[in-house]
């Protein structure tokens, strides 16, 4: 009887320890600091390029104060922009602006995020004979279900890939 009991706790631990998510830290490498390249155009004519890409593109302006060279947006879904790490993945698709650990669920990558938000900052300034540009996708936060016990590693964990701000930069430069 005693042997019946620990068969039944076993089969129920397997059963709800197989069923719950297991979290995978990112191994690849990522971008860790701002984007930063040099342009040779006029700060005037990179300052306007960015304030009219950010219009087409539809992130609103929070923070505008062109004397320091400071653009920052208010925080924008980055929902259709987001991928995950599976098996380190070198460099990610395009218009994958944000990479995530992954979560395997019976071997099955687990869609977790209901939000996903960050903020872009800009710094454009005169360097020298040449003009700044500095992009940042900053401030990613994640909302989760409820169920998934690793949010605050998720949190911690998820990065830029970079490519929102190489685009970006190319575009004003």
């Amino acid at each position: 009887m005693m042997a019946k009991k620990w068969l039944l706790l076993a089969c129920v631990s397997l059963l709800f320890n197989g069923c719950s998510p297991t979290f995978t830290p990112l191994k690849g490498k990522y971008l860790e600091e701002p984007y930063i390249i040099y342009s040779k155009k006029s700060l005037d004519q990179i300052w306007s390029n960015a304030i009219d890409i950010l219009a087409i593109k539809g992130f609103p302006i929070k923070i505008l104060d062109k004397e320091n060279g400071l653009i920052v947006c208010e925080r924008v879904s980055l929902m259709s922009n987001y991928t995950y790490e599976y098996r380190s993945v070198v460099k990610s698709p395009p218009n994958e602006y944000v990479v995530l650990p992954s979560l395997m669920r019976a071997g099955i990558i687990y869609d977790f995020p209901k939000t996903l938000t960050g903020v872009v900052t800009i710094r454009i300034r005169n360097e020298g004979d040449s003009v700044l540009i500095n992009v940042n996708l900053t401030a990613l936060d994640i909302t989760t279900d409820p169920e998934i016990k690793q949010s605050s590693l998720i949190r911690k964990s998820m990065r830029s890939t970079g490519e929102f701000e190489e685009n970006f930069a190319n575009m004003i430069k």
